[in-house]
């Protein structure tokens, strides 16, 4: 993911976030989704908030729990899972698009 101002050229001067994401499958069975800064500027801060996650093809697995992680912080969040099409959607983590963050799912 990459988030700039969306105006003028400072992504010239690094004012931007770039973001990898990785999904993992620990050896307890917890899958996680963690968002990872590719490049980041402590001058740049963008107010954009995570809205939803959608994972798709997760197989028949249905998690019991979601839990997001920021910042030295874990809290619950609401989740719902369509069998059929092994949808799970993840609604309103509202963390900060551009910081380290983990949604696990048990």
């Amino acid at each position: 993911l990459y988030v700039d101002g969306g105006d003028g050229y400072a992504y010239r001067d690094g004012l931007y976030a770039h973001r990898s994401f990785v999904f993992e499958t620990a050896a307890d069975g917890a899958r996680t989704l963690r968002s990872i800064a590719v490049h980041a500027n402590a001058s740049y801060a963008p107010v954009n908030l995570l809205e939803r996650v959608e994972l798709l093809g997760i197989g028949g697995w249905r998690p019991a729990a979601v839990t997001l992680e920021s910042g030295g912080t874990t809290s619950a969040l609401g989740f719902s899972y369509n069998t059929e099409r092994q949808r799970l959607v993840v609604r309103k983590p509202g963390v900060a698009i551009a910081t380290d963050w983990s949604i696990t799912l048990k």
